[in-house]
């Protein structure tokens, strides 16, 4: 009787393949979800005694061939164009400074300024710098999913994303009056039951680490779900 949706928060680590100010060339070994265009995703650049974190838009998604494990199987790596999205100018200079620190200073360009990063490039809005020794970068993105059932231990979802059994991700779900409750949900099972369109699947998914505050909004949402349960059934 009550409509109730979350987001699941995916993540996935790989290497910086190029960067500029305007957007990033990443390579993922291993991608949860679907990563089509126009997707919004967050980028988190780490390096040594530094963060960046910046919002973006996926523009291009490929599944091309990787490299070769110990045993001499190919694993497959998507190659992730990201366009960068709500730049301040504080944001803008952080970029800048990254690229300088850690692709041009650090091969030793000399025939490049730090201006020169900010330059025009064609169709692109700046210069896109390649990386010989690719740094490490997380991608964050959410996925929305539709509650079917739900009880004080897990609840049964729709989402369109095949989850894997036994993963640990981050989520959160509204209920009604925008009461927010946050956990970490493991997935104890997947079933595709639409496989036409963008395919739908059923998650039985189990609740873990949710926070006390939280946990006692869950209570009462499910006593009150009991509540008009009980009382339907005796009409």
């Amino acid at each position: 009787m009550m409509n109730i949706h979350g987001k699941i928060m995916f993540s996935s680590n790989g290497e910086i393949l190029n960067i500029g100010i305007s957007g990033i060339l990443l390579a993922l070994p291993k991608v949860h979800g679907k990563l089509d265009p126009d997707k919004s995703c967050t980028v988190k650049l780490e390096g040594k005694d530094e963060t960046l974190t910046i919002q973006g838009t996926v523009v291009r998604s490929e599944l091309n061939e990787g490299y070769k494990d110990p045993r001499g199987k190919v694993i497959p790596v998507y190659t992730l164009a990201i366009h960068f999205m709500n730049l301040t100018s504080k944001k803008i200079s952080d970029i800048a400074d990254f690229i300088w620190r850690r692709v041009v200073a650090s091969q030793k360009q000399k025939s490049f300024t730090k201006s020169d990063i900010y330059k025009m490039s064609g169709l692109r809005m700046y210069i896109r710098f390649r990386i010989d020794a690719p740094e490490n970068a997380t991608l964050h993105f959410y996925d929305s999913y539709k509650v079917k059932q739900i009880g004080l231990t897990g609840m049964l979802i729709e989402t369109e994303q095949a989850l894997e059994i036994e993963d640990k991700l981050p989520m959160e779900m509204t209920l009604p009056e925008n009461k927010r409750i946050m956990f970490l949900g493991r997935v104890v099972s997947c079933f595709l039951v639409d496989d036409t369109g963008p395919g739908r699947h059923e998650v039985g998914i189990e609740f873990l680490d949710m926070p006390e505050e939280d946990r006692e909004k869950l209570d009462k949402f499910i006593l009150l779900l009991h509540d008009v349960h009980e009382s339907s059934s005796s009409i």
